[in-house]
């Protein structure tokens, strides 16, 4: 066939020489090969026979050959598996490890899966798990130092949001008794509406003219911190605590290498899914925050005052600050005092920024 490729008879020569399990740097080597030549075949390391009936296997990784042959299939690589002298595969193909035979493969993504199709997916599934680990280990490295900054910006932080749920809570229950209205349906877009009548003369059957009123709805003006009265909202303060209590657990101490080194292969999977886990928690906190804290802002409460006098505000309001007192209710003579907590209000810091990642799923 005019595809066949010529294999040099050093490649279908065993080297039985891998009974030791290659290092990760070696393999890197062989996927440097791979990416620089295109042609796994003729990597020095490889086997390119069959491999016998019965053989165990192992995945050391996978690899593509290189971006410019992707498109070419007759520049394809041949696996000694399946298709030894004509052009099989390009993308997904694995370096094989056969620890009985001393020697590595490399062949096609599923080829193996012809003559052991239970070892195939076994070596697939081990191959993942080694993946996943890495994964786990290089990110802890990236992130575990981070750690004791961000306890202690959440333990600075916690007041604040205890103090936060506590007035959320307040404003929830005691705004729709002191307004006698649901005010959440009036504001939960951010943006006043009042009701406009416009007045127009209009010509009857008889010829006469008379009056009619039409009345719309238009925007008065907007306002930031409306998710303060969002019905469903989950307290903050308690995520806090629990990403405070799992981050402590973690502190990496003096030596970040060393901690990771030391730890069991499930408790490096453990500890990175908790730290992306409770970081992210508590980022989404954060912001919550900062969404709620602007209803009680000069603006936001002068604005909802002001709205309130407009003749066509859908209810009565009357709403000003007074130091760290919110008065709320029908006209100024009648309200009801809300006590702010100075921590409402406190600067909260920044946590410490982490990637995002894929980590799998405990």
């Amino acid at each position: 066939m005019s595809d066949e490729i010529e294999i040099p008879e050093e490649c279908r020569r065993p080297k039985a020489i891998y009974f030791d399990r290659p290092s990760s740097a070696f393999v890197k080597l062989i996927k440097q090969f791979i990416e620089r030549t295109g042609m796994p075949y003729m990597w020095l390391g490889h086997t390119h026979t069959k491999p016998p009936k019965g053989a165990r296997i192992v995945y050391l990784d996978e690899f593509d050959l290189p971006k410019r042959l992707l498109k070419s299939p007759h520049l394809f690589a041949p696996c000694p598996c399946c298709s030894p002298t004509h052009p099989k595969y390009a993308r997904n193909g694995k370096i094989g490890w056969f620890p009985d035979e001393g020697v590595i493969r490399l062949i096609g993504p599923d080829c193996f899966a012809a003559l052991d199709k239970e070892g195939h997916f076994k070596a697939i599934a081990q191959l993942r798990a080694e993946k996943q680990l890495e994964k786990d280990t290089m990110y802890l490295l990236a992130h575990l130092s981070k750690v004791p900054d961000a306890v202690r910006t959440l333990e600075r932080a916690l007041p604040t949001f205890q103090s936060i749920d506590n007035v959320r809570d307040a404003l929830k229950r005691g705004i729709p008794q002191a307004l006698k209205a649901d005010l959440w349906q009036h504001i939960k877009t951010g943006a006043l509406q009042v009701k406009k009548i416009k007045t127009e003369r209009i010509k009857g059957p008889d010829g006469k003219r008379t009056k009619r009123e039409i009345e719309s709805t238009a925007q008065y003006a907007k306002i930031d911190g409306q998710r303060m009265l969002e019905p469903g909202d989950l307290d903050l303060a308690p995520t806090i605590r629990n990403a405070i209590a799992a981050l402590r657990s973690m502190d990496p101490g003096h030596d970040v290498k060393a901690t990771i080194a030391a730890m069991k292969e499930e408790d490096r999977k453990k500890n990175a899914r908790a730290l992306v886990r409770n970081l992210n928690a508590a980022k989404t906190a954060f912001r919550t925050a900062e969404e709620v804290r602007p209803f009680l802002s000069i603006t936001t409460v002068a604005t909802l005052r002001n709205w309130g006098m407009q003749d066509g505000c859908p209810i009565r309001i009357h709403m000003m600050l007074d130091g760290n007192n919110l008065l709320v209710g029908r006209t100024e003579h009648e309200h009801r005092r809300f006590i702010i907590d100075r921590d409402f209000f406190a600067v909260l810091g920044s946590l410490p920024a982490i990637a995002e990642t894929d980590l799998a799923a405990e």
